[in-house]
């Protein structure tokens, strides 16, 4: 949070089905998935921007730098709403790149 303060940035890189006292549930690819809501948290509290980025394999075994559109965390008067809605918004930016590479993921 120190370093969003002082508009540096910062990388985080989410994960999928965490212990339920560290998340959300959210759909990921139709199942309910235990998700963290670090990032949700960090851009809520700091009104930074997530900027998805991914980095995905090529054919010719050289990498491929994704920079997806930054999206706004969403505020309401009802923050564990706000922790679900952000959450779920997140976790759908990953699940559309799994679909375009579903080859590179377990």
């Amino acid at each position: 949070m120190e370093l969003l303060r002082e508009n540096q940035i910062i990388g985080i890189l989410s994960d999928q089905n965490v212990a339920p006292y560290e998340g959300v549930f959210v759909d990921f690819f139709g199942r309910s998935a235990c998700t963290g809501v670090g990032l949700a948290v960090m851009a809520m509290r700091s009104g930074a921007p997530v900027i998805p980025v991914f980095m995905v394999r090529q054919k010719s075994g050289k990498y491929k730098f994704i920079i997806k559109p930054f999206i706004e965390a969403i505020y309401t008067d009802d923050y564990e709403a706000d922790l679900q809605v952000n959450t779920q918004r997140f976790t759908k930016i990953i699940e559309d790149i799994v679909r375009e590479y579903p080859e590179q993921w377990l």
